[in-house]
């Protein structure tokens, strides 16, 4: 059996990329005034016994009576890329319009538009934001009882002269009922462009492994960098900072904060036509004590599945040395990987 942890996790990374796949551009719409106040886009289809069959961006349609429509735009501006409600939720939210008009029509218009408006601008938002999901997993019942998954969500945006991007997942394993693996991870880094390419920095990178023995280790970094390409298919970016980790151990508890700093080497850069390589290396040199050290480099070599690079194959290495770890505890950690990558954006 498939312990439930880890068919929860499996069940949230499909449906990040079920949502992923679902999520399509825009299309030419017209847009529907209601008397009440309200708007939905899309496109009209017929009028049959007063009611106006209206069918939203997704393919899904509502009915609404002919008599609460105040009028219809047939030139409903220029493609958006944020979609509609779902149909089960814009119905809901007609035919409540509907049934509120008689009693409160001034309030229920001015509320919908909020909601309406609200919700637009957050779905745009959203959208601005460069999405990869990555997903690999293996299940093995009878003879072997093995149970891996790995899980990984990037999200990148850009606004405004800063430049945003978040990374978390980990992976999950357990042979015949026993962990093998647990290890999670949150990072985020923030750019600021200056003058040229020219950057300011901040970052944050946050780990839990249970079997390298730690609880939690924190990091904080602030610097300067510099962008020697920052295109959507090339990337090469160096930091340079000073920081502090603070470290939290058991078997045996052990706490440690250390002063030190960060030199990165972002790099992502196509090899072939449908064949690229990535690779983020980071260096945690101690300021307070030259015997103290870490390193991580993520590496990846991405094959593309189909023409527009959405689908992509990863052949995935990961390497993570500290110095100084837990007792008992190996300073090296390798771990390979084959994980389906999807992205969007």
């Amino acid at each position: 059996m498939i312990p439930r942890r880890i068919q929860s996790i499996a069940i949230l990374a499909l449906t990040l990329l079920t949502a992923c796949v679902s999520a399509r551009a825009g299309e030419p719409f017209e847009r529907l005034y209601l008397k009440s106040g309200g708007t939905l886009k899309g496109t009209s289809r017929n009028v049959d016994a007063g009611m106006l069959r209206w069918e939203l961006p997704d393919g899904q349609a509502v009915s609404i009576p002919l008599p609460s429509v105040d009028h219809i735009d047939l030139n409903g501006g220029e493609p958006e890329l944020p979609p509609e409600p779902s149909p089960a939720t814009a119905e809901e939210a007609v035919q409540q319009q509907l049934e509120s008009d008689e009693e409160h029509p001034g309030v229920m218009a001015s509320a919908h538009a909020v909601v309406v408006e609200t919700y637009e601008t957050a779905l745009t938002r959203v959208q601005t934001w460069t999405k990869r999901i990555e997903l690999g997993a293996r299940f093995l019942d009878g003879n072997s009882n093995d149970d891996f998954i790995d899980i990984k969500g990037i999200f990148e945006n850009e606004n405004e002269g800063r430049s945003y991007k978040h990374d978390m997942g980990g992976n999950f394993g357990q042979s015949s009922g026993e962990r093998a693996a647990n290890r999670w991870f949150i990072n985020s880094t923030v750019d600021f462009c200056k003058k040229g390419n020219w950057i300011v920095f901040f970052t944050t990178r946050n780990l839990f492994d249970e079997f390298a023995n730690l609880d939690y280790r924190g990091t904080l970094s602030t610097g300067l960098g510099y962008r020697f390409y920052n295109e959507k298919e090339r990337r090469l970016i160096v930091r340079l900072g000073p920081g502090v980790t603070h470290e939290k151990f058991h078997a045996p508890r052990l706490r440690r904060t250390t002063p030190d700093m960060l030199a990165e080497t972002e790099l992502r850069w196509p090899l072939f036509d449908r064949t690229e390589v990535e690779n983020t290396t980071t260096l945690y040199p101690s300021i307070a004590s030259t015997d103290v050290f870490r390193m991580t480099s993520r590496s990846g070599l991405l094959l593309k599945l189909d023409n527009d690079a959405r689908w992509q194959l990863k052949f995935g290495f990961l390497f993570n040395y500290n110095s100084q770890p837990n007792d008992n505890r190996e300073k090296s950690d390798y771990t390979t990987n084959i994980v389906l990558v999807y992205k969007r954006g």
